[in-house]
């Protein structure tokens, strides 16, 4: 399993926010984060096989981000 870091995931709230960030807030955008790439993953995939193509290109990730 991939795993985001506790550092990483407060970095990300912490670039929005200006205040504190409590331990559940970043646990729960770690599993936010992993669920969603895992599901934009899974759709750019479909859409590279959709292509005739085994290489995940950046449009693809586009493409996916947009419509999920």
């Amino acid at each position: 399993m991939v795993k985001i870091t506790k550092a990483g995931a407060r970095q990300i709230i912490k670039s929005q926010h200006n205040g504190g960030v409590s331990a559940k807030a970043v646990d729960l955008i770690k599993e936010v984060g992993i669920e969603h790439a895992e599901k934009v993953s899974a759709f750019a995939s479909k859409l590279a096989a959709h292509a005739n193509r085994k290489t995940l290109r950046p449009e693809d990730i586009k493409l996916a981000i947009k419509n999920i």
